[in-house]
């Protein structure tokens, strides 16, 4: 078989085929960046109290029945208790009659629809658990699906099964329903940006343009503050329309040449077919000789040793990679999807913090670029957290009124994580041996995925104190910056092939 790249170089380098191809790609990646950020406005919890039948909501009687608790060192109205209506002792009882809730910022959120305040607030985090849990999954089953089918059958399986089950999330009537089609839907939007990366391999040219999902979120945000503003703050119509403008597009990317060959059981579309569309569409009067779609089998060596899991803990070198790696990929996906998360506790705007927090994802991925072009691994990785953790340390030497300081340090912090998880992907894969490396990569985006899990309840410790989350994962950013240091450095240095080396 020739060389693919050989094949369809006559196609040239930044023709109108590729240009749509890059285009589509991105643009369908879109939702896979903001899927996660949106359970802080769809299990977001407003502004609540008890309700009190036959009480003007906006007369004095509320203030009179509601009974006091101290929170942050101020007395405030509590959200789950009440004085039980007799003059002669003040006697506390629970919200037995429901909960009133403040339309200011959200009209309804699944916090709303199904009271998940007080003994129930439980639930929010272990929705939005279930929420990266399916991430997780989708993590694990998207490799096998793309390498076993085509991605872009997975791809386009994907984004109708997330039509499907958002809209069975808008008819939806119990919270268990609910777990049930978050835990699925969020298993189809990783296998989209995961099948998007090796798909655009092979594709001329597109490999070398770096597809990153960083920017890309930047764009959705700004969608889903749109959404906002004018589907009156609904979570059902947030989800529902989250893949509309997405979801026609799809449709219209190409299958690759390249995959068509390989994939030549299938028998239903021929590689020259759609070699032939690249052609019309970039103009270019040639005729190639392709190669024919056949699929040679390997035969594997009998001698050949079959690599496992256990080899990443066999050798002491690859051992202590490995463990250091996973504390690494664990504590610094805890922090980055719990600073999205924990903007909702931030004062102001929730979608406007999450716009910039978005921005900053997009500053650090660019910035990557460029640092990991001039500098060492290791030192970008540990300076990286170490900013990044000494950064939301400091927010507990703030005072609490100045919001503006509070909000650009934890940017700032944001910064300093998300450099270190663009980092993570690249470093890894320098520092394990080729006969291990896509294992390798297997046990530490299991270790990530159980810190975005994680994550949710590192954020609801916020609800007992507001700056414990950022403090709690300040510590944990600083040690695994400290711990990065043992890892051996692997800038200009090559590439491992054996676990001896």
């Amino acid at each position: 078989m020739q060389d693919f790249d050989e094949v369809t170089s006559f196609l040239g380098e930044w023709g109108p085929f590729q240009r749509t191809i890059f285009i589509l790609l991105s643009v369908t990646v879109i939702p896979s960046g903001y899927s996660g950020v949106s359970m802080v406005f769809v299990a977001d919890t407003p502004p609540h109290y008890c309700r009190l039948p036959g009480v003007n909501y906006r007369g004095s009687g509320l203030n009179i029945s509601l009974a006091l608790t101290r929170t942050d060192g101020e007395f405030n109205a509590s959200n789950c208790k009440r004085y039980r209506g007799n003059e002669s002792k003040q006697e506390l009882e629970l919200c037995t009659d429901g909960w009133e809730y403040s339309t200011e910022r959200y009209i309804s959120t699944i916090v709303t629809e199904w009271d998940l305040v007080c003994e129930n607030d439980w639930k929010v985090p272990f929705s939005t658990s279930l929420f990266y849990l399916g991430m997780m999954i989708g993590s694990m089953l998207s490799g096998q699906a793309s390498d076993r089918y085509m991605n872009f059958d997975c791809i386009l399986s994907n984004c109708c099964l997330n039509i499907l089950f958002n809209k069975i999330n808008m008819k939806g009537k119990a919270i268990t329903l609910l777990n049930i089609l978050f835990l699925l839907n969020t298993m189809t939007p990783l296998q989209e940006i995961v099948g998007m990366f090796p798909w655009g391999h092979n594709f001329p040219l597109l490999k070398d343009l770096k597809l990153s999902p960083g920017i890309f979120p930047i764009i959705g945000l700004i969608y889903l503050k749109i959404l906002h503003i004018i589907f009156s703050k609904s979570w059902k119509r947030l989800i529902l329309l989250q893949l509309a403008p997405v979801s026609p597009l799809t449709f219209e990317i190409q299958r690759s040449v390249k995959m068509l060959a390989s994939y030549s059981y299938f028998q239903k579309e021929s590689p020259l077919q759609n070699l032939t569309k690249a052609i019309i569409i970039n103009r270019i009067n040639q005729q190639t000789t392709f190669f024919p779609p056949t699929r040679q089998p390997k035969h594997k060596d009998e001698n050949t040793y079959s690599y496992t899991f256990l080899d990443l803990v066999r050798t002491a070198n690859v051992r202590n990679i490995t463990i250091i790696n996973a504390f690494v990929w664990l504590v610094t996906n805890l922090s980055f999807y719990g600073l999205n998360l924990n903007t909702s506790n931030l004062s102001g705007d929730p979608y406007t913090n999450c716009l910039i927090s978005a921005a900053t994802d997009g500053v650090a991925t660019i910035g990557t670029q460029f640092i990991l072009r001039r500098g060492m691994r290791r030192t970008a990785s540990a300076s990286a957290l170490l900013l990044g953790g000494t950064v939301l340390l400091l927010i507990q030497v703030v005072p609490s009124d100045l919001n503006a300081i509070i909000i650009t340090l934890v940017m700032v912090g944001k910064l300093g994580v998300g450099v270190a998880f663009s980092v993570a992907y690249i470093y890894t894969a320098e520092l394990y041996p080729t006969v291990v490396r896509n294992m390798g990569f297997g046990i530490n985006s299991m270790a990530a995925r159980i810190g975005g899990i994680a994550s949710s309840y590192f954020v609801y410790m916020g609800t007992y104190y507001k700056n414990l989350p950022s403090t709690v994962m300040g510590i944990l950013t600083v040690i695994a910056g400290l711990s990065s240091l043992l890892l051996p450095e692997t800038w200009g240095r090559p590439l491992p092939e054996q676990i001896s080396e």
